[in-house]
């Protein structure tokens, strides 16, 4: 129990009526995981804990008071910021007053909020400490007062008299109210009276609590060990550490904010003119005005017209109307949309370390929504997706634009000022730290395999990294698989010789007869993210390359995407399925047969290293044959209700039928898995094509050339060796006893 000075601010550790109708109430509904305890249990372990917030706020002090209560977690004894909780007490309330008034009428004059928090850091209690005020019309002065002594400086003296005996951990956390894909950094009226929305006074505090605590979530970032702090900053005096201490604690709660909420966004007009005022692009316009015939004003309101037709214009309004109709639209044609918390926390933590560039495999146009929509609902913020310019039609353009979407013609050939005022906004977005998404193949996917990179895109991101505007950038490679695809007749008609058709209003009225039908599951998997930075020295490529070496680096570094997609590509029993039946040359192939097929195909896929699907998992277990009939069952049956193949019978005698016309859309789903078995079939068909009693060196000689002839088509490791590959692949094929 804390003393009576204590008493002021210390968190309750019995609460009385109104603390218990929140503890029971709305702060139970609000998020704080097993996570974030974890880490604030592991730094209690190495000495006593100073809880850090943002703005004073007395409404998230008194939610911390339940969440940290919750979890067996040290109560914070003091908090700056003028807050008190003695009318909180259930019993020592009448206690405290008397007291207080007993020590004023005999002069006694109470402990400083310095002196405070010191005695409670020196007796090994849990202290917090706000960084600045909340928001008020009048009495801004004294509402700081709170928060201007030398609270920093302090903990430095507490931690320099301990030495290095369990040393001070300072606990950076933030409490996010609801989830807001646009984080806006204009100020109008309202935020003027009552604060803005993360700096809010207490009565818009009050509000957001009521209006957003069902959907609100507690961060807590990595603790800050104060000796380590002290012996990293040696040589600064008291008043610069602290300075750095104060800065590095705000850092990381404001990471933490990022990766939610992504940095403000500024307003259309504010980026408009910051792309327009870019060096590079000055630069053109100056060549471009230079011209015989040209004018800088035509030029210059040409660049202006082309940032209009480019930019995204994210509303928060369109972000929570999309969420609604996607969620209705998601579940109305798919089973789910997957993606592992492992996965979600690889892209967490990228996010901490800087923007993310996210690099999907294209294979539908819901590729566009799957990220956004995933993003927003899973608590990250938000990308800005690159899309193609002949998706700009209206209405979609218009609430494309306003999620994020910004648009780029096909071509940039011959047309230097559209290149330049493009390259321009994608710096601009990464050197605010925005999160951006685009599809390095190009264009959509149509074989169902992983397309060779296109690099225009990338080449304009490596060198914002390499000319320091966007140093932290994270490459994420990732892949969106469908066990049913929604555009898989369009694609065969198109593969067959049919003409693309071009999007627009009427293919988006005939959207009712896709929700019509059910798609099966989306699975999403992330591969590893790395740096650019570091990708591009590896390739070759630091800031001060020439334009041949950037070149080349961007070209490698396509290729080891790429490559990254693929590997991170889940494999479906759709995929195992379409192969085995495509195995033979006849119409039909017996239960039995496949279920063999399926069963060997999973093996030699988990043997190379391939991930599976939630639904292949089975059929890819060594020992789990009763599970792998389930999914080919699913298989079959997606595959049934889109007219691709017919089963005759029951059990193992049944006959799956494949109809001829229809094995160029089972090719897609085949393909899906070409790039954990392409290394098998190059090898196998090596040894058909030498014949039976063919030595390993010829056989060797037509695998090289099936490499070579086959390299545009199949993904290959980067870096790796003919000869090792083929060793493994067939050592494998030894091991399986075909050879």
């Amino acid at each position: 129990m804390p003393g009576p000075v204590d008493l002021r601010s210390a968190m309750v550790d019995r609460p009385g009526v109104v603390l218990r109708a929140l503890f029971d109430g709305p702060f139970a509904a609000i998020d704080f995981d097993e996570v974030a305890a974890t880490r604030i249990r592991a730094a209690a372990t190495r000495g006593p804990l100073v809880y850090v917030l943002r703005t004073v706020s007395y409404i998230e002090y008194l939610y911390f008071n339940y969440a940290l209560r919750r979890h067996g977690l040290p109560l914070a004894r003091y908090a700056n910021g003028g807050l008190r909780t003695l009318l909180l007490w259930p019993v020592f309330v009448g206690l405290g007053l008397v007291l207080a008034a007993w020590r004023r009428a005999r002069g006694a004059t109470l402990e400083t909020e310095e002196a405070a928090l010191v005695r409670t850091v020196e007796a090994g209690e849990a202290a917090l400490l706000f960084l600045r005020p909340s928001h008020r019309l009048v009495r801004e002065a004294a509402a700081a007062a709170h928060l201007r002594g030398r609270f920093f400086e302090d903990l430095i003296g507490v931690q320099r008299r301990r030495g290095d005996e369990r040393p001070v951990q300072l606990i950076p956390m933030t409490l996010m109210w609801g989830h807001r894909a646009v984080r806006s950094g204009a100020r109008g009226p309202v935020d003027a009276l009552f604060g803005e929305p993360e700096v809010p006074g207490r009565l818009r505090a009050f509000l957001q609590f009521l209006r957003h605590y069902r959907t609100s979530e507690v961060k807590v970032a990595e603790a800050v060990d104060l000796a380590a702090f002290l012996r990293d900053g040696e040589t600064r005096s008291d008043e610069a550490t602290a300075r750095a201490l104060r800065f590095e604690v705000s850092g990381r709660i404001e990471r933490e904010r990022r990766v939610i909420l992504g940095p403000p966004v500024k307003g259309v007009a504010r980026m408009r003119l910051d792309v327009l005022r870019s060096r590079r692009l000055r630069e053109v316009i100056d060549e471009l005005a230079a011209r015989p015939g040209a004018s800088r004003a035509k030029v210059e309101r040409r660049a202006e017209r082309l940032i209009r037709e480019i930019a995204a214009n994210p509303r928060a309004w369109t972000f929570a109307w999309a969420r609604r109709v996607l969620a209705a639209v998601f579940s109305r044609m798919y089973e789910g949309i997957d993606l592992a918390e492992a996965d979600l926390e690889r892209l967490r933590e990228a996010s901490r370390r800087g923007p993310l560039v996210l690099l999907p495999s294209h294979k539908s146009h819901v590729d566009y929504l799957v990220l956004s929509y995933l993003f927003y609902v899973r608590g990250l913020a938000p990308p800005y997706v690159a899309a193609g310019a002949n998706l700009s039609f209206f209405p979609l353009g218009f609430l494309f634009r306003r999620t994020g979407a910004f648009f780029l013609r096909r071509s940039f050939k011959g047309d230097g000022l559209y290149w330049a005022v493009f390259s321009s906004y994608v710096r601009r977005l990464l050197r605010d730290r925005f999160n951006i998404e685009f599809f390095i193949e190009g264009g959509r996917s149509r074989t169902g395999k992983v397309l060779a990179p296109k690099t225009g895109l990338l080449g304009m991101v490596c060198d914002a990294v390499l000319d320091g505007e966007a140093r932290t950038a994270q490459a994420v490679p990732i892949s969106i698989s469908y066990e049913r695809l929604v555009e898989g007749r369009s694609y065969a008609v198109e593969l067959a010789g049919g003409a693309k058709k071009k999007e627009g209003l009427g293919s988006l009225l005939k959207a009712r007869r896709v929700l019509a039908k059910r798609y099966g599951r989306i699975e999403v998997a992330v591969g590893e993210p790395f740096g650019l930075a570091d990708a591009l020295a590896e390739c070759g490529a630091t800031g001060g390359a020439d334009e041949v070496a950037r070149r080349l680096a961007v070209k490698k570094l396509g290729h080891r995407i790429t490559y990254l997609i693929a590997q991170a590509t889940p494999l479906s029993p759709s995929a195992f399925v379409a192969a085995a039946c495509l195995a033979r040359s006849t119409r039909g192939i017996s239960r039995r047969e496949l279920d063999l097929r399926v069963e060997w195909l999973a093996r030699a896929a988990r043997a190379a290293g391939a991930g599976f699907s939630t639904a292949a998992v089975g059929a890819a277990d060594d020992g789990g044959a009763d599970d792998a009939p389930g999914g080919i069952d699913r298989a079959l049956e997606l595959f049934g209700a889109e007219g691709h193949l017919a089963v005759r019978g029951d059990g193992d005698e049944a006959l799956v039928l494949i109809a001829d016309e229809r094995r160029p859309q089972l090719e897609y789903y085949k393909n899906t898995a070409i790039h954990a078995l392409g290394d098998l079939s190059i090898v196998a068909r090596a040894i058909l094509a030498a014949g039976p009693g063919a030595d390993g060196a010829r056989v060797r000689e037509l695998a090289q050339v099936a490499s070579r002839l086959l390299k545009q088509e199949l993904i290959y490791r980067p870096g790796s060796r003919f000869d090792a590959a083929f060793d493994a692949t067939l050592g494998q094929l030894m091991a399986a006893g075909f050879v």
